[in-house]
């Protein structure tokens, strides 16, 4: 700057800001020196750049800024001066490299090799470059070749001799370490490692450089011969640099020659040599070994692998004294270069996999290593090398063990290549077979096929499995994802014949392949027709055991440790249909070996009837057969002990599958019965199983929300069914809790007799309780004599055996269910604003813990319960006092469970636990629920007296709920809403509880409070809650068992007796007072002035007495309901003179002021007055007086409201009794009018009909006649008709009933039926109802003469009403009653009625038409056969009727239209009643008249009403039911009079066929209708069939081409069942959510396959299978529940007709064909895309436009405004 070179002053300050320390770093980043946007010029780049290089090289040793001084920020620096020298080219690059590398530039030559041998030998110790400059210099390298690399090409030479020369410094140093300062090795040695490490880097990094061989030499010479041969020791603990530099030549391929380079002086010394030698070495460590194995992965890799696609594949580098390899391609070389030391790698490779620990993680830890023996294996030559390693390697392959499928197939290719070097290579067949079970990789299955290939290969016995083996795994060639279906079902095929041929002994080694293949097909493949050949041919197998002779190696190997252990694989699979086909693998072996000892137990499940078969019933589509099954096993579980092994394996794990599989969840039936199950089960399970599930299903409970419920109750089953008898267990419990103590000590804990101790005595003298030992095991606690062991008791566990378990329970299960009980949430800490949720809300799901813990301490001796409940029980109290409605509710049903299991001792506990915890506030509402619903569960197992120890207690909460502050509160409209429990009172109920329980000695201790709250209370209110206890309380004591009848009768007797008399005591008194003020009340002076009014008027005087007359209530409403539920019974001595004396007191009772006293007693005179007492007939008059004398007072107009309601009402119904039942009493007539005139009134008044009703009968009973009674009864038949209440109708009926046929009445009879018929035209419907009611009644009950006489009279009104009626109701009631009106009559009368009915057949008018037929089919319907007589006449009118001319003239809709329909349909009725009753169809004296007929009927197939084609339909199916199909057939005898199916039967079926394949078309159908065409199809479908076997075996060659050359289609099988697929394919694609016309074929399909039978049954399948296979698809969105089990059912029927090896076959070939065909449409459409764009834009376009129209209509479907009104089906049809 000081001489201003121009070159320099531009940049003058950009210099200094370089120079600056504090601006260096802004200065640096803002100096570009990039070509594109450089500020310093072209012409002065030349002169610039050397001055500012100087400038940074400088810097990059000195500061350059803040915190960048020091050796520590060296690197700092350096990166930032190499950062900003990214900009320059490559020639200013090696300016600035020369200059940073002039210290070392003098190993900067030619010769590489000859510059590192010269600096070894030249070095002088005295004049080398300082360590420090050196590791400067290596650190400037690594920084150059990160940061700079692509820019320093031209100086790679360069920069590698500085390397070369470095390293070989170090090494010449480290030669002549005598010579060195000790204080210098060690940093020479790092500096080394540091060198080789660089030219690691540097050969990593620079791959693509040309090195020479020269140079190679030069980089062995100084970084691998000197340390190589020492590699062995020096690199055991760690990868060494050196290790790490022939990785590196490892990875990169194209230094694999570098591996194989020689020693100048050694020629067996190379990098490969010594690395393996270091494989080998002794006490080398994991990671060392890892690394080789790493590179040994590489040298094997080929070019294909993924890891490999990214290295380069250049030319591989060139080195002097290779090793003699005869292959140089680089694919080839690393194995070439590694096969010298094959047995060094093996060695390694068996000693680490012996090594390798952990069963689980085997084939994981051992990737690598199988990977690399997998490409030696082939060099392999050693026999027991071979055998060896095949040893070692199927270990891997076990079943269970986690591996990738690379893994598995790298095993396996080992496995191939060694056995093919081994000469016994059966010695591995069965394993390698047993591979096949559960190998599920593709390829790793083809390569266990090409195993067992390699084993046939020596062995010709297994050349045909070997082949079926392939087959039976083979795969689609043209669909690679497809298994080849054909192929693989014809290899079952072979294998089913194979064993079928195994008739002298069984070829073990040709059956564990297949089995182990078949097991495997069950689990994992999807396809039902393979999955079925799998279950047949392991069936096959098994059947074959029973025609052999077998030896027990042959069992052990097949069933034992093969079949049975699959079988019970398959019973814990999580696929439905994978337990399904074990189950009935399963049921096959019980079937074969039924006395063997695995399957002896489940002989006992079998039956020959399938509906009863558990095998059967447990995979049964329904679940209610399942269910059956259960219930089944559960029966047998109980009545009898099962194996240990049967239980555990197979009943076990299916009952589990219902209660934990998802699909069950809406199958409530079926989960029941398996929760009872799993209880049974677990009653017979041994300790270490019993507690294993019941850990389970506790772990459950946490993870499971949803399911809570389920698992709650399958616990509590477990424990319910704890069967260890602990009683002589010596772990003792702690003292028992203070609270358990105190309550003990006040008696609310009562003490029973301990039951086990009770079991103890009862031991002594039974025996049939199982002692187990104590020195035996626990899995034969349970089970140690099966046949000895009565399931439902409890098993006597011996001292230890019981020690142990309780111990366990109290020390692990109990403290852990605690722990889960009482755990604290993690939200509870948080704060309220952040809570995600309440802690309770979680914590509540784990109450029913609780539970599961009161369950399981019940079973524990030694004071267990007393110990663990308190804390229980206040932790579940605790949960009352949330405000959450969920978690009370979930509380409380746990109280309420866990008091139902402990029984009533502890309630008073658990009460005062509740009345400790819920002390204040809405607390005490909770309280009050709580206590009801504990008690209302109680109440079952309560018995009379068991709440006496708490009853005051009770009472007391009781009295607060009701009189206290809480009843005050349950007013406020604020605690009732947000708190259900307030919103009424249970305690009335609670109340009633109590007194079903309340014992004899305690019933006026019960009273008493009530009774000290009513005399005490002046409040209305408090009388009224009083009352309505009382009434809850008389029904409580009749419920009570430990009451009688006669306590209850003296308990109400001295309740009257003692407060009625103070009752009118009271009134007396007051009386006698009024009468003594009256006598002594002297007239006042009238000079005295009156004293002055009080304010408010004078008080009203209060007594104590005021509520005494609710006790008499109690007790008159006691004994009314003893009365009225039979405890008091006339017939009985004893109850006569129990009840004697309340006559008297009921006498006085009806001049009682209280109203309510009046009604109780007329209720209980009501049925008093039935019994026979002395005390009614002196008292007769008395009560009678007060019966009438009420009626006076309250029986007026107006007065019956209220109380005074139901007192009419009662003394209404006391006046019946007294009327009707009690003989000694003479109504007078005055009486007699007034009771009458009080029914007249009482008819019109709707709340006393009733009683009006009763009187009267019991006035007609009497017959009592006055001329009232015939006025009345007039009224009662007006109102017979026009009542508005149908129960009013029918009571007037009764009565007008009763009166004309009970009083004489001579010629009056002929208006009281006239009056009845005339009403036949009543204008209302419910009038024209009641008379025929009555009409019927009147036929069913008058004699036959009478009707004979008014036969006419009855006939023809109601034939005329039959069809001028607008009721479809009254017309059914019209013709119900001329069917009996017809039916009572004579003969002669009924001839007369028909003859009537004939001539209206034949008049003009259509309406008599319609009307005669519809009375004759009455008319047949009462004579039936008889009625043959009259056929002459009215068969050729029905065949006029029905003519089709008459309904041809369709040209206009007008009224007679509809009566034309009517009409036809009507005679249509007729026939079909005419056909079924007379015998008609095959007579010949009737043939011509019914072939006419038939043909009027066929043609009314096609009319356009339902109705009509249902009753055509109906008589084609008379016809054929009066035919045989062979009969049809067989040829017709010329002199014979010919019926009308025997004329051309052939064409004329084809032509039905058509016809009702037509009516299966309309969109009217019904189900009705739907059926009856399906039943007419099968037996043209029978005859059809016929037809075909008769064709193919007698059809000649003319008659052949005669139906050729008429070129029409004759009536066949697959004609007709083509024609009806296609129904059901068109129901599918356009009206897929209606299923009537696919149900309806389908059930027509199962009927064809059971008559077509296994040899016709193929040729149809094709056709009917796509259709079925598309309801049973599971993908399939639309299907129908209903209709794909309807489809289930139709495969299932047709897999057993053909059998499951026809029957798979042909499944498969159609689900193969409609795979070809949607795999060509997929490709038509992709080239129609391609090919013609145009159309599948427009197709597309079409489509979608059909989607938005459909979506327009399902959303019009929720608009009510514009729903689109369709046309109903009752629109097409008419009413008879």
């Amino acid at each position: 700057m000081t001489y201003k070179h121009r070159y320099l002053v531009p940049y003058r300050e950009n210099f200094e800001n370089l120079l600056d320390d504090a601006k260096f770093k802004t200065e640096i980043v803002l100096f570009s020196i990039d070509h594109e946007n450089s500020i310093i010029s072209t012409e002065h780049r030349e002169q610039v750049l050397p001055i500012l290089m100087r400038i940074l090289y400088g810097k990059m040793h000195s500061k350059t800024g803040k915190d960048s001084a020091g050796k520590s920020n060296s690197q700092f620096r350096r990166s930032i001066v190499f950062r900003f020298l990214n900009g320059c080219s490559g020639d200013e690059i090696i300016k600035f490299m020369e200059m940073v590398f002039e210290n070392f530039k003098h190993f900067v030559t030619d010769d590489v090799l000859a510059m590192v041998c010269k600096t070894e030998k030249e070095l002088d110790l005295s004049k080398m470059i300082p360590l420090r400059k050196m590791t400067g210099a290596l650190n400037t390298v690594d920084m150059i070749v990160k940061k700079l690399g692509h820019l320093i090409e031209g100086y790679l030479p360069s920069l590698e001799s500085i390397l070369l020369g470095l390293t070989a410094t170090c090494v010449a140093c480290l030669e002549r370490r005598e010579e060195v300062t000790p204080g210098a090795l060690k940093p020479l040695k790092n500096l080394r490692q540091l060198c080789i490490a660089q030219i690691q880097q540097f050969y990593d990094i620079f791959d693509s450089y040309k090195f020479s061989p020269k140079e190679i030499d030069a980089m062995f010479h100084v970084a691998v011969w000197p340390q190589l041969s020492k590699l062995q020791f020096e690199g055991i603990y760690h990868p060494t640099p050196l290790l790490k530099l022939l990785h590196m030549c490892a990875t990169n391929r194209r230094y694999w020659t570098l591996l194989a380079k020689c020693h100048d002086s050694d020629l067996t010394l190379t990098p490969i040599s010594a690395v393996l030698r270091l494989l080998n070495a002794k006490d080398v460590s994991k990671s060392v070994t890892d690394f080789i194995i790493v590179m040994l992965d590489n040298l094997l890799s080929r070019e294909e692998d993924e890891e490999m696609e990214s290295i380069t594949t250049a030319t591989p580098v060139k080195v002097n004294k290779m090793m003699q390899i005869s292959v140089l391609e680089v694919e080839q070389f690393g194995v070439e270069l590694l096969k010298p030391h094959v047995s060094d790698i093996l060695t390694y490779i068996q000693r680490a996999i012996k090594n390798i620990k952990g069963h689980g993680k085997k084939s994981q830890a051992a990737g690598k290593e199988l990977s690399i023996l997998s490409r030696i294996s082939e060099f392999v030559t050693d026999q027991s090398a071979c055998l060896s390693l095949i040893e070692l390697l199927l270990p891997f392959l076990g079943e269970g063990l986690s591996r990738t499928p690379d893994t598995e197939v790298n095993i396996l290719n080992s496995i191939r290549n060694l056995l093919e070097k081994v000469e016994d290579k059966k010695k591995f067949y069965r394993h390698i077979s047993k591979l096949f079970g559960y190998i599920q990789n593709r390829q790793s299955r083809i390569l266990i096929c090409q195993l067992i290939q390699v084993i046939a290969n020596s062995n010709q016995d297994l050349k045909d499995i070997s082949q079926l083996l392939t087959e039976m795994n083979a795969w689609d060639p043209k669909h690679t994802e497809e298994p080849d279906y054909i192929k693989r079902l014809n290899a079952h095929k072979k294998v089913n014949e194979a064993i079928k041929k195994m008739e002298e002994k069984l070829d073990v080694d040709f059956l564990i392949p297949v089995l182990h293949s078949c097991c495997y097909c069950i689990k994992m493949v999807d396809d039902m027709s393979l999955r079925d050949n799998a279950t047949h041919t392991l069936v096959t197998m098994v059947k074959q055991f029973s025609v052999v002779t077998y030896d027990q190696d042959d069992f052990r190997e097949l069933i034992s440790n093969g079949l049975v252990q699959e079988v019970k694989a398959g019973f814990k699979n999580k696929k439905e249909t994978v337990r399904h086909e074990f189950i009935a693998v399963l049921s096959v072996l019980v079937d074969t070996f039924p006395s063997h000892d695995m399957f002896a137990d489940l002989v006992v499940l079998k039956d020959k009837d399938v509906e009863a078969d558990f095998f059967e019933n447990i995979r049964h589509i329904q679940t209610h057969r399942r269910s059956r099954a259960l219930k089944k096993m559960k029966r047998i579980l109980y009545s009898r002990s099962i194996r240990k092994e049967i239980l555990v394996s197979y009943l076990l794990p299916l009952t589990s599958s219902f209660l934990l599989d998802e699909t069950y969840t809406k199958a409530q039936g079926l989960q029941e019965s398996a929760i009872d199950s799993m209880a049974t089960l677990c009653k017979q399970l041994p300790w270490h199983v019993y507690i294993h599930q019941l850990d389970y299903f506790l772990s459950m409970l946490s993870k499971k929300f949803e399911k809570k419920k389920l698992l709650v109750r399958v616990i509590v089953g477990i424990l319910d069914a704890f069967h260890f008898d602990l009683r002589n267990s010596q772990h003792a419990v702690v003292n028992l809790p203070d609270a358990i103590a105190k309550k003990k000590a006040k008696g609310e804990i009562t003490e029973e007799p301990n039951p086990l101790e009770d079991t103890e005595m009862e031991s002594t003298k039974e025996e049939a309780i199982p002692m187990v030992p104590e020195e035996e095991d626990e899995t034969t606690a349970t089970t140690s004599d099966p046949s000895s062991k009565q399931p439902d008791r409890m098993v006597i566990c011996s001292v230890g055996q019981a020690t142990r378990i309780h111990c366990n329970i109290m020390k692990s299960v109990i403290p852990h269910l605690q722990r889960s009980l009482t755990k604290k949430e993690k939200s509870e800490d948080e704060h309220k604003l952040v809570r995600k949720n309440i802690a309770e809300d979680s914590e509540v799901l784990r109450v029913p813990i609780a539970l599961a813990m009161i369950k399981l301490l019940q079973n524990l001796p030694h004071k267990s319960l007393e110990h663990n409940l308190p804390g229980i029980l206040l932790k579940v109290c605790n949960f009352l006092k949330s405000r959450a409605v969920e978690i009370r509710n979930t509380a409380r049903d746990t109280l309420v469970q866990i008091t139902t299991s402990l029984g009533p001792r502890f309630f008073p506990f658990i009460l005062s636990e509740l009345r400790g915890t819920l002390r204040k506030g809405y607390q005490v509402h909770v309280l009050c629920y709580t206590v009801f619903v504990l008690l209302k569960n109680l109440l079952p197992v309560l018995k009379p007296g068991d709440l006496s120890v708490c009853r005051k207690s009770l009472q007391d909460v009781f009295h607060e709920d009701l009189f206290g502050q809480v009843a005050e509160e349950k007013e406020v409209a604020g605690v009732t809403t947000k708190l259900f429990e307030a919103r009424s009172s249970k305690s009335y109920d609670s109340y009633r509880i109590l007194a079903q329980v309340i014992s004899r000695d305690s019933l006026m201790a019960f009273i008493t409070p009530l009774k000290e709250v009513l005399v005490s209370t002046h409040s209305h209110t408090i009388a009224r809650k009083i009352q309505e206890v009382l009434k809850k309380v008389v029904t409580g004591l009749l419920d009570n068992p430990g009451l009688d009848t006669e306590s209850l009768m003296i308990f109400t007797h001295g309740l009257i007796t003692q407060s009625f008399p103070q009752l009118s005591e009271n009134q007396s008194k007051k009386n006698k007072g009024e009468d003594k003020d009256a006598q002594t009340f002297r007239p006042q002076s009238c000079l005295l002035l009156p004293q002055e009014p009080k304010r408010g008027g004078d008080k009203p005087k209060l007594s104590k007495k005021t509520n005494i007359h609710v006790l008499v209530e109690f007790g008159l409403q006691l004994m009314s309901l003893c009365l009225r539920r039979g405890r008091l019974v006339a017939t009985e001595e004893e109850h006569r003179k129990l009840v004697d004396p309340f006559i008297t007191i009921l006498a006085d009772c009806l001049f009682a002021k209280h109203i309510r006293i009046n009604t109780l007693s007329l209720r209980c005179l009501c049925w008093l007055l039935k019994f026979d007492l002395p005390s009614v007939n002196s008292h007769i008059t008395k009560l009678a007086n007060g019966m009438f004398i009420l009626l006076k007072n309250y029986a007026s107009a107006g007065a019956s409201k209220g109380e005074n309601l139901e007192l009419i009402s009662m003394a209404f119904k006391a006046v019946t009794v007294l009327v009707r039942d009690v003989k000694i009493y003479k109504l007078e007539q005055t009486q007699l009018q007034v009771l009458l005139t009080f029914c007249e009134e009482d008819l019109y008044d709707y709340n006393r009909q009733s009683t009006a009703f009763s009187l009267l009968k019991a006035i007609l009973s009497r017959k009592l006649n006055v001329p009232e009674v015939l006025e009345l009864i007039r009224k009662v038949e007006d109102m017979s008709i026009t009542a508005d209440s149908p129960h009013v109708r029918r009571e007037c009926r009764q009565i007008a009933l009763q009166y004309i046929l009970e009083y004489p009445l001579g010629k009056l009879l002929n208006k009281h039926l006239e009056y009845y018929v005339t009403q036949l035209s009543y204008e209302m419907e419910m009038g024209r109802e009641s008379a025929l009611e009555m009409l019927a009644t009147i036929f069913s009950s008058f004699p036959q003469n009478i009707l004979n006489d008014h036969a006419g009279m009855f006939f023809i009104p109601m034939s005329a009403a039959l069809v001028n009626d607008e009721s479809t109701k009254c017309r059914k009631l019209t013709a119900l009653a001329i069917k009996s009106l017809l039916q009572k009559i004579d003969h002669n009368s009924r001839v007369e009625l028909f003859n009537i009915t004939q001539k209206w057949f034949t008049d003009d008018k259509i309406n008599h038409r319609i009307l005669a037929a519809q009375l004759t089919g009455l008319f047949i319907e009462v004579e039936s056969a008889k009625f043959s007589h009259h056929l002459s006449v009215i068969l050729p009118i029905i065949q006029q009727q029905i003519d089709p001319g008459r309904y041809s003239d369709n040209s206009g809709v007008s009224e007679g239209e509809t009566e034309k329909d009517r009409l036809l349909f009507n005679c249509l009725n007729t026939l079909l009643k005419l056909l079924r009753e007379c015998d008609l169809i095959r007579d010949a004296k009737w043939t011509d008249d019914m072939n006419l007929i038939w043909e009027s009927v066929i043609s009314h197939l096609g009319y356009e009403h339902m109705w009509v084609q249902l009753a055509s339909c109906q008589l084609i199916g008379l016809l054929f039911a009066a035919w045989t199909p062979e009969e049809i057939l067989q040829p017709v005898e010329k002199s014979v009079q010919t019926d009308f199916i025997k004329t051309d039967s052939i064409n004329k079926l084809e032509s039905l066929a058509v016809d009702l394949i037509t009516q299966l078309q309309s969109k009217y159908l019904t189900d009705e209708l739907a059926n009856q065409i399906i039943k007419n199809m099968v037996f043209i479908a029978k005859v059809a069939k016929l037809l075909s076997d008769k064709e193919s075996s007698n059809e000649s060659v003319e008659q052949k081409g005669r139906r050729g050359s008429e070129g029409k289609k004759c009536l066949s099988l697959r004609w007709l069942v083509k024609k009806m697929v296609r129904e059901a394919n068109h129901e599918a694609v356009n009206q897929p959510k209606t299923t009537i016309k696919r149900s309806s074929v389908f059930k027509w399909i199962a009927a064809l396959s059971m008559d077509l039978g296994p040899t016709l049954l193929p040729s149809v399948v094709p056709i009917v299978m796509p259709a079925l296979q598309r309801e049973t698809n599971e993908n399939n969105p639309n299907t129908d529940s209903a209709l794909k089990s309807l489809a289930q059912e139709v495969l299932d029927i047709m897999r057993k007709i053909l059998g499951v090896e026809t029957y798979t076959q042909l499944f498969a070939k159609t689900h193969k064909e409609q795979y070809d065909r949607k795999e060509s449409r997929k490709r038509k459409d992709a080239v129609e895309a391609v090919s013609n764009p145009q159309y599948a834009a427009k197709k597309k376009m079409k489509k979608n436009l059909a989607k938005r129209e459909a979506k327009k209509r399902k959303l019009e479907e929720f608009r009510v405004s514009k729903k689109i009104k369709k046309r109903k089906v009752k629109d097409m049809a008419f009413t008879s």
